[in-house]
């Protein structure tokens, strides 16, 4: 079996030069029996070309170059018969960038993989159907479903009946208009049953063959929509007390106090039926003093203590809620039968009761929660201060921004997932073993750049380009995430005098036999988080000092 004739490109693939290979064994270019001294090992090679001949396939092997490198091959052989006999024809083809590439992709696609599955947010995708055909695995710790119970399932089964409408809307209009992207937010069910408000951010990437579907990217929103209607309602009562404050400098007289404040406090609770008793301790009775809606046309309407809802809420001194007051068998005959659900809180002066608020609904349906007896304890106590004539709460001011950021999903890798980690605004990226860059972002790019002022490439070495005051820190935090631990962290950093607050995670990257291969990050500015906190405890602290005031002047007043 030695090399009877070659052409120059296979003396260029193994790196001979002229005829040098004329003469030698063909096994001394293919492994492993190049590195095989006994003539025993040969017939196995004679078979295997034998076999290699009747498959008619290129088939892969390993060559070795004459400075003993090795390369990857495809190799087809034939066998042909010439006037000395049979001989062998080997066609060779180097596949060793191809190899290299494939290895590249298949390192790329972990690296993506394992960024979208530790994200916080759900990535979902859908074919143009709407229906799931990929869903990420923190579903479950979001909603309670396995992600395999999801897949196939239409999407709008998750979607609230009120909000499906437009979520068909969105998602045809993404199909058929062929619009790039699209923010979507609907109520969303748990598997226990409950509803969460999700906000996501839907591209068209019915085009691209890897993925050939729509892509959610979707955020958790029910406790910012929270905080957001508590940070409102909380504005707007302080918009109130301005008012009122405002109103008794003017010498305003306490009806029309009262009847404002009933304006504002049924506005906020979505009702326009609302009342004022106040105490006549003279004839210990509680009688109407300002009423709208269902009320505003009751005139002289007395309770005593214990009696109905108003009277009852002046024996205890603490707010009341009834469910279904047509039915209830405290009520009296002046009140008006419409109202179903009715809440009553007390007017407190120190510890004495001089009065009751109440509102209600008249439909059934509607409900007073623990944030509707908060708001109307809170005009309470403006109500008590506008009787007693007093100075009210210090005006208080609060500019409110109500910001809706659209997360950029996560995009596709290099060739089909890169569009994944794209479209959002959190700094992502990676690190292989060696502190070096694997991949990035756009945002990471940037903010990197004017952070520290210095370009970032792929297979660059990260903590080279840190400056020397961050850089240990930085590097045992890698250490961690690279030893297998989780790493969260908040950091400050200032660019061109503006300081915002970045929350950082750093997790571990495992290959598929549960090797660490590097870490994955991510990096969320959360100053407009941390300054909502404080407004929030700004807010609380003003309201605090308010209750501290008015307690003091109430005392006063008692003296």
């Amino acid at each position: 079996l030695e090399i009877a004739s070659v052409n120059p490109a296979a003396t260029a693939v193994f790196g001979y030069s002229g005829d040098h290979l004329v003469g030698q064994r063909i096994t001394r270019l293919i492994l492993p029996w190049s590195q095989m001294q006994q003539q025993e090992q040969l017939p196995n090679f004679a078979d295997l070309l034998k076999s290699m001949v009747a498959s008619n396939e290129y088939q892969e092997m390993v060559g070795q170059r004459e400075d003993g490198t090795t390369i990857q091959m495809e190799v087809l052989v034939t066998e042909s018969i010439g006037v000395s006999g049979s001989f062998y024809i080997g066609f060779f083809r180097d596949i060793t960038e191809r190899k290299r590439a494939e290895l590249s992709l298949q390192r790329s696609e972990v690296y993506f993989r394992s960024l979208i599955e530790r994200s916080s947010d759900l990535t979902t995708i859908l074919d143009e159907r709407g229906f799931i055909a990929y869903i990420s695995p923190v579903v479950q710790n979001l909603l309670g479903y396995k992600p395999e119970y999801l897949l196939g399932r239409s999407v709008l089964d998750l979607v609230h009946p009120e909000d499906q409408q437009h979520v068909r809307y969105q998602l045809r209009g993404l199909v058929e208009e062929t619009r790039d992207d699209s923010i979507l937010e609907a109520r969303i069910q748990h598997r226990d049953g409950h509803w969460l408000i999700f906000q996501a951010v839907a591209s068209n990437l019915l085009a691209e063959d890897a993925i050939a579907g729509i892509v959610l990217n979707a955020r958790d929103m029910t406790e910012r929509r929270d905080i957001e209607q508590r940070l409102l309602h909380q504005a707007q009562y302080l918009a109130t007390l301005h008012e009122i404050s405002l109103s008794l400098l003017e010498r305003l007289d306490p009806d029309t106090l009262l009847q404002t404040i009933l304006y504002r406090a049924g506005h906020l609770l979505d009702t326009v039926h609302g009342y004022v008793f106040l105490v006549e301790p003279e004839e210990d009775v509680m009688r109407l003093a300002a009423g709208t809606g269902l009320f505003g046309n009751l005139e002289n309407i007395t309770v005593k203590r214990g009696e109905g809802l108003s009277g009852r809420v002046w024996e205890s001194g603490q707010p009341l809620i009834i469910d279904n007051y047509s039915a209830w068998e405290g009520q009296i005959s002046q009140a008006p039968q419409e109202g179903q659900i009715a809440l009553a809180v007390p007017l407190k002066y120190g510890d004495d009761v001089i009065g009751c608020i109440g509102l209600t609904y008249t439909d059934s349906d509607r409900e007073f929660d623990e944030l509707g007896v908060e708001t109307l304890t809170m005009f309470a106590e403006l109500a008590t201060v506008a009787l007693d004539n007093a100075r009210l709460y210090s005006a208080a001011q609060l500019e409110l921004e109500e910001r809706i950021r659209a997360q950029d999903a996560l995009s596709a890798n290099r060739a089909n997932l890169r569009a994944l980690i794209e479209n959002t605004n959190d700094y992502i990226w990676s690190i292989d073993p060696f502190y070096r860059i694997i991949i990035f972002n756009t945002p990471f790019q940037v903010g990197f750049e004017n952070m520290f002022g210095v370009e970032i490439h792929e297979d660059i070495h990260l903590l080279d380009l840190l400056p020397l005051g961050i850089r240990e820190s930085w590097k045992s935090r890698f250490d961690a995430a690279l030893a297998g631990q989780e790493v969260v962290f908040e950091e400050p950093f200032t660019v061109e005098g503006i300081t915002s607050e970045l929350e950082f995670s750093f997790h571990p990257i495992r290959s598929n036999d549960d090797q660490i291969t590097g870490v994955s990050c991510v990096a969320r500015d959360i100053t407009e988080r941390k300054q909502t906190e404080r407004q929030l405890k700004t807010a609380k602290e003003a309201a605090e000092s308010a209750n501290i005031a008015k307690s003091a002047f109430l005392a006063n007043m008692s003296h």
